[in-house]
Formats: C-alpha cells, sequence, structure tokens
C-alpha cells in the first residue's frame, strides 16, 4: 500500500512509539486505511475541489508568500536599524498589511464559492466583467 507513504511515515514517528510492538503491523495497516477512507469521504463531499484548493492557496500564499517573508525582514533589521524614516519597517508594515487583506478577501470568495457554487455579487468574473 503506497497510498499517503510521506504523511505517514512522518506521522508513523509520533504515533508508533505507543504501539505495542506485536501490534504494530496491524494498527499500520488498520491507521492507513483510514486515512484514506477518511480523504475519500472528503473527496466525496465536496465533489468541486477547486474551491478547497483555493482557500489552501490564499491562505498559504499570503502568509508564506507575502506576511513571513516581511516579519522575517523586520526580527533581522531589529538591531542593524530600518533605514531613514523608518522606511523599511514601514514598508514591510505595509506589505504585511496587504497580505492580511489578500488572506481575508481570498479565503471569503473561496469560501462563498464553496458554500454557494457560485462566484458572489459584485466581483469580477474570469473575463473582466463585473457580475450583477
Amino acid at each position: 500500500m503506497l497510498q499517503f507513504y510521506v504523511p505517514m511515515e512522518i506521522s508513523w514517528r509520533n504515533i508508533g512509539p505507543h504501539i505495542p510492538h506485536r501490534h504494530e503491523n496491524l494498527f499500520q495497516i488498520v491507521y492507513r486505511a483510514v486515512t484514506v477512507i477518511f480523504i475519500t469521504i472528503i473527496a466525496i463531499v465536496v465533489p468541486d475541489l477547486s474551491a478547497i484548493i483555493d482557500i489552501v492557496g490564499s491562505v498559504f500564499y499570503a502568509t508564506l508568500g507575502i506576511f513571513t517573508p516581511c516579519l522575517l525582514d523586520i526580527i533581522l533589521n531589529w538591531y542593524i536599524g530600518y533605514g531613514i524614516f523608518k522606511w523599511r519597517l514601514c514598508k514591510n508594515l505595509l506589505i504585511m498589511a496587504l497580505a492580511i487583506f489578500v488572506l481575508c478577501s481570498g479565503v471569503y470568495f473561496a469560501s462563498s464559492t464553496l458554500i454557494n457554487g457560485t462566484i458572489p455579487p459584485g466581483s469580477l468574473c474570469k473575463n473582466g466583467t463585473l457580475l450583477e
């Protein structure tokens, strides 16, 4: 069974030591089967995974792609200084505010698409026209 090889290896490091050695193989087979069934149920319940992918993408792009580099720049320049008029700090705070906006708006539109199945009124559709 090659399903979930990497996640199983990572999670088994934490779970494995708590399982008796003689039941280790049986528990690992059951655990792998339960995770495959769980993911299959998610795929059945949510047939359009693009909305979930949009939510995950908006959260991780906003946090890892925009917010975290600015936060690291603020931390690394703490003792060095932020330049004249603290321009680096102002730049980073502005970009971090933009990241929070991107996070909120991305999650809002993706979750409304997931719940309603359509793009909310008043937003731009794919060809750039305003939806009514």
